[in-house]
């Protein structure tokens, strides 16, 4: 009998053990990817985290290879045809419009939700996580749409600031977004502009953009498959899409695992038969 307790518990013991070091090796596999995704050698990526925190803006090149970026595009553009399709069908008026599909971000611009594994394959995961942490979670993906003769937005924040007061004190980054331009950029497409420092600041930064008087970064030479990281309380606007061509963006918005974003985006649906809108299922 004892014999046979002991058999079963040395058993289970070779049962654990095993179980253990697999978890190891996902562990290790699932960090060697990530390593491998993560373009941005560790010496530069801790100098673009240290810029990241002290602008609130970066940009990382190079992070979606051309073959992803056109495909990518394609569907988008599809994405967006279809979803401005149904809404005029239905006998909507975009402008202003916030459904969980689509939201109008000002005249002529739209979001667009789209659910796309890139989120988590990007050359700028590493950094993401360097950032907000490993536990960091994705909020929201999409498409973000200057159509041509889109106006120049009013200046904003995606978020505030976790505490206001007199007693203003920067914080760290809590919830972060990536732009990824899926055409080059060029002044006339309208990019977006940056206020940098301004997410650590006060109103008065604030108060200095809208007069004109603070410094800013619009990443105008951007191509496509770059990556722009912005912390979720920079001032910023989109500018005015003065070409004749749309100018699409992926983006991609990640927070802390305890944030959430209770203002931005709608639950309330647009149609009860929403399509598939994966770009993987379109690359891979």
């Amino acid at each position: 009998m004892e014999e046979r307790r002991q058999k079963k518990l040395a058993a289970l013991v070779a049962k654990r053990n095993c179980a253990e070091l697999q978890d190891k090796l996902q562990l290790k596999l699932w960090l060697e990817g990530l390593k491998a995704r993560t373009r941005v050698p560790k010496d530069e990526a801790q100098g673009v985290v240290a810029a990241f925190r002290r602008d609130g803006v970066c940009r990382i090149p190079g992070c979606v290879d051309a073959a992803t970026v056109r495909k990518c595009r394609e569907h988008a553009s599809e994405r967006v045809a279809r979803i401005l399709g149904e809404v005029s069908r239905r006998g909507l008026n975009p402008e202003g419009l916030k459904t969980r599909e689509i939201v109008s971000r000002s005249r002529g611009r739209f979001d667009v939700a789209l659910d796309d594994r890139l989120a988590w394959t990007g050359g700028w995961v590493g950094i993401v996580r360097r950032i907000l942490g490993a536990a960091c979670e994705l909020l929201k993906s999409g498409v973000v749409v200057a159509l041509p003769g889109a106006q120049a937005q009013q200046i904003h924040v995606d978020g505030k600031s976790l505490f206001d007061g007199d007693d203003f004190v920067p914080l760290p980054p809590h919830c972060l977004t990536v732009f990824v331009p899926l055409v080059d950029l060029r002044p006339e497409l309208g990019p977006t502009e940056f206020f940098p420092g301004s997410h650590l600041a006060d109103s008065t930064v604030f108060d200095a953009a809208m007069r004109g008087d603070a410094d800013s970064v619009t990443f105008d030479d951007a191509v496509a498959g770059d990556a722009i990281l912005f912390d979720y309380r920079i001032k910023h606007r989109g500018l005015a899409n003065t070409h004749t061509h749309p100018r699409p963006l992926l983006y991609f918005t990640y927070a802390k695992p305890w944030f959430r974003d209770a203002t931005n985006y709608s639950s309330l649906p647009l149609a009860d038969d929403d399509d598939d809108s994966s770009i993987m299922g379109m690359i891979s």
